[in-house]
């Protein structure tokens, strides 16, 4: 469950104008990747629980209660230009606990992301920007039984530093 909280808090954020499909969606949406963004919304959809194909667990965060859902703060996703990303996870006392680091690319209207550390794991999922705002959507394995059949949304939004 570690390692689903992990990719639950990853997902990334973006700004810019919703784009069609295509070669300008590429570079608009890997261009407007690049900087730092917070997660603030989580919906996860665990279908077949531990196997059992009638059974479903939703789990569901926004800015309103995400400490007590997630039981950590907005993680902090920094995507760099050379196609690198870091995600630091902060517990609620703001301490550090972990770096979760790899590589990124897009594909149509596909974000990859490639984890290296602290475990390895690929991620793919659609990817839809409008404004400040990103929003990722797939089915991924979060209860780690081994079937991507649970129903990922997330929403980030970019980070913008008051800097003279």
């Amino acid at each position: 469950m570690h390692r689903a909280i992990l990719f639950a808090t990853i997902i990334l954020v973006s700004c810019g104008p919703k784009h069609k499909r295509g070669e300008a969606e590429k570079s608009s949406i890997g261009e407007h990747l690049i900087g730092e963004w917070r997660n603030t919304y989580l919906k996860v959809t665990t279908n077949s629980v531990n196997g059992f194909a009638d059974s479903v667990i939703v789990m569901e965060a926004d800015t309103t209660n995400w400490e007590h859902v997630v039981h950590l703060k907005p993680i902090r996703t920094f995507f760099e230009s050379d196609g690198t990303y870091q995600s630091d996870h902060y517990a609620v006392n703001d301490s550090l606990l972990f770096s979760a680091k790899g590589t990124w690319s897009v594909s149509d209207d596909t974000l990859i992301m490639q984890q290296t550390s602290p475990n390895m794991a690929t991620y793919r999922l659609k990817t839809e920007i409008d404004n400040n705002k990103v929003t990722f959507s797939g089915k991924l394995d979060f209860d780690e039984d081994g079937a991507e059949d649970d129903d990922y949304l997330g929403i980030q939004k970019k980070y913008f530093l008051n800097r003279p």
